[in-house]
């Protein structure tokens, strides 16, 4: 009886039972280096319609059951509302892809760990033919740089590519 009161309470005050947002954990200088990133491609739509992103993703099964809590409308991820997630699940599946305005691109199921021989190879043998057929020029490229990521050696080799 009691809980079923404290529910009605929380909902009297604004608060609606949710599942907690999960949240990759950012240091504020995680926070700053994204800002810094963003502003210094503030640039016009023109700009955007020749840009291609590309970027490789890790989906894997969770653990991590689901967390309750209560929240006010439009809190979702603020810190007291989330689960920070750090944990690796059960299995993964691993894909590289590109999309740009103009086009949905390509996905690639990668085996294994994506290395920069590997990574140099997609790029290659996937993307470079993909765009071909896509686009008669490509006037740029960006990719999201991971501060993780250290071997840049597949972009450098890519970016050669297009010159």
């Amino acid at each position: 009886m009691v809980y079923r009161t404290t529910q009605r309470r929380l909902k009297q005050c604004g608060f609606k039972n949710c599942v907690a947002a999960h949240k990759m954990f950012l240091t504020e200088e995680h926070k700053q280096r994204r800002v810094k990133f963003a502003n210094e491609f503030l640039q016009g739509n023109e700009f955007w319609n020749n840009v291609m992103f590309s970027d490789e993703k890790t989906f894997q099964s969770s653990k991590n059951g689901r967390l309750p809590v209560y929240r006010s409308r439009n809190t979702r991820f603020e810190e007291n509302y989330t689960l920070s997630t750090t944990n690796s699940g059960r299995f993964s599946v691993n894909v590289w892809a590109w999309i740009s305005v103009h086009d949905p691109g390509v996905c690639w199921q990668i085996d294994g760990r994506l290395t920069s021989a590997h990574y140099t190879n997609i790029l290659e043998n996937v993307m470079l033919p993909s765009v071909r057929q896509c686009f008669l020029f490509l006037l740029a490229l960006t990719r999201k740089i991971d501060i993780w990521y250290e071997d840049q050696k597949g972009y450098i080799i890519f970016m050669k590519h297009l010159q």
